[in-house]
């Protein structure tokens, strides 16, 4: 505020042609006739244009959609970073439960996707190569960890060489930690479970990881490329007995769908 010859603060008198129009601009983009402004203060003035409320409204529409843009991104990389840290392979990363999963099958998966307890024990997926049964177990996984779950896929010498590795010194865990980990994932799915890991070794400890999930109510699904009959005879019927006491077993069937688009 300026000051008066004795020092003592006057009055500022406003602008003349404060608020004043100072005519109209066209916002060529809508065709609108806006207002130009006058302004004062302190001595100074000046002209400005009313702002375009359509461009105000899409400039904030345009910057709602770039937010919202910029959320699924996030999504998406959180999505995808999921089904790395928990080994889907690349090909399976957009699984998902389709049509083509069957139907009595997809009957089954849908309740247990949403409510896990609804099956302790989980599946055995069984059949030959290329009908659906890794497509189908990787999309059940990718919607546990949707849903927020801990899940992880492995094939059968992946959990092996995950348990000889805590043999090591160096390791820095277990084969207790190993077991405990095992046991406490929401869901396992491990694949290529054939003929030829029938070691008494390997089966052994495949089936120590089977039983400990088994005694926390924690489900699994099995994949190989066997029959029924095949994998009884392999892993033993006590592992087949408990998927069947509460879980299921499917086997897939129809041609392969491999190199299908």
């Amino acid at each position: 505020m300026p000051l008066g010859a004795q020092g003592k603060p006057q009055d500022e008198r406003p602008p003349q042609g404060a608020g004043d129009k100072g005519g109209t601009w066209r916002c060529e983009v809508h065709g609108l006739d806006l207002p130009i402004r006058a302004w004062g203060f302190a001595g100074l003035g000046g002209t400005y244009r009313e702002d375009c409320p359509e461009c105000a409204r899409e400039a904030q529409e345009q910057g709602r959609a770039l937010a919202s843009e910029a959320e699924a991104r996030e999504r998406e990389r959180g999505r995808l970073q999921a089904r790395v840290h928990s080994g889907i392979p690349q090909r399976y990363w957009n699984a998902t439960l389709n049509p083509e999963t069957p139907a009595d099958v997809l009957a089954e998966i849908e309740p247990f996707v949403e409510h896990p307890a609804t099956m302790r024990t989980g599946f055995i997926f069984l059949g030959a190569p290329g009908t659906g049964k890794t497509y189908t177990a990787c999309a059940v996984l990718g919607e546990f960890l949707d849903r927020g779950r801990t899940a992880t896929y492995m094939t059968a010498r992946g959990a092996l060489r995950r348990i000889k590795a805590a043999w090591r010194s160096e390791s820095g865990e277990t084969e207790g930690d190993v077991a405990a980990w095992f046991a406490s994932l929401d869901l396992l799915v491990i694949d290529e479970m054939g003929v030829d890991l029938g070691s008494p070794f390997e089966v052994s400890h495949l089936t120590d990881i089977i039983n400990a999930r088994y005694a926390e109510e924690m489900p699994a699904i099995l994949i190989g490329n066997l029959t029924p009959e095949e994998f009884a005879q392999t892993y033993g019927d006590r592992m087949v007995d408990r998927f069947r006491e509460d879980g299921r077993v499917v086997v897939f069937t129809g041609p392969s769908r491999r190199g299908q688009p």
